[in-house]
């Protein structure tokens, strides 16, 4: 585990967060790249045994957090008209 994990945010049992670091690293247990610091949060789970989704590994510059689509890139956080 290279990366610490800081700047987590959650809401009831989802984990949101930032990464400025572009840096990708491999996770093993859902074959897939995903950033650093989010590889090292999904490790310390399997470690201590908290069950993972592999449908709400994502991570983009656009977001459904809490069903808010917050974009990184339009600096803009939108309720879609379906909600």
């Amino acid at each position: 585990m290279s990366s610490q994990i800081d700047a987590l945010l959650a809401y009831v049992d989802d984990n949101f967060g930032h990464d400025a670091n572009p840096d990708l690293s491999f996770y093993t247990l859902i074959p897939h790249f995903f950033p650093s610091k989010q590889v090292s949060l999904l490790e310390l789970w399997e470690r201590i045994g908290l069950p993972h989704e592999r449908k709400k590994q994502e991570y983009s510059h656009s977001l459904f957090i809490i069903g808010f689509q917050v974009d990184t890139v339009s600096m803009t956080i939108t309720l879609p008209d379906t909600k």
